[in-house]
C-alpha cells in the first residue's frame, strides 16, 4: 500500500481549484448572473460582493483539494490516469453539485432549467479540474 504524496495532493488540488474557479467565473458570466442577481433581490440579501467572492474562491479551492485527494486515494485501486480522474470527478460532482442543486429546485431558489444547466456545466468543470489535478499528482 503506497502513501499519499501530500505535497502533490496540495499542488494538484490548488491547480484543480484554479480550474474550478475559472470555470465558475465563466458560468456566472455566461448564464447564471441574472439568476443569482434575481435570487439576491428576491431574498433581500444585501451582501458584500467582495466577501462573497472570497468565500466562493476558498470553497472552490477546497473542492479542488478534495477532488485530488480522492483521486490519490482511489488511484491504487483503479490505476493512474484519466479514467480514475473521471471516477473521482463523478463522485465529487454528484456529492457537491448533484445534492446541492437537487435541493435548490424544490426550495424554489433555482428554476429547473437553470439547475440542469448548472449541473451539466458542473460536470465538465469538475472533470477538467480532476484531469488537471491528476496530471500533477505523482506517488512518492
Amino acid at each position: 500500500m503506497s502513501h499519499l504524496n501530500l505535497k502533490r495532493v496540495l499542488l494538484g488540488g490548488l491547480l484543480a481549484g484554479l480550474v474550478l474557479n475559472l470555470f465558475g467565473m465563466g458560468a456566472v458570466h455566461l448564464f447564471l448572473a441574472d439568476e443569482l442577481h434575481a435570487l439576491h433581490h428576491r431574498l433581500h440579501l444585501d451582501r458584500s460582493f467582495f466577501a462573497d467572492f472570497i468565500k466562493h474562491l476558498g470553497m472552490r479551492f477546497a473542492l479542488g483539494l478534495i477532488l485530488v485527494w480522492l483521486y490519490a486515494a482511489i488511484r491504487p485501486r483503479f490505476g493512474p490516469g484519466p479514467r480514475t480522474a473521471l471516477i473521482a470527478s463523478t463522485a465529487v460532482w454528484l456529492l457537491a453539485y448533484g445534492l446541492f442543486l437537487s435541493a435548490m429546485v424544490p426550495l424554489q431558489l433555482f428554476q429547473t432549467h437553470i439547475a440542469l444547466l448548472a449541473l451539466l456545466w458542473g460536470f465538465f468543470e469538475t472533470l477538467a479540474a480532476a484531469l488537471a489535478g491528476a496530471w500533477l499528482y505523482r506517488e512518492p
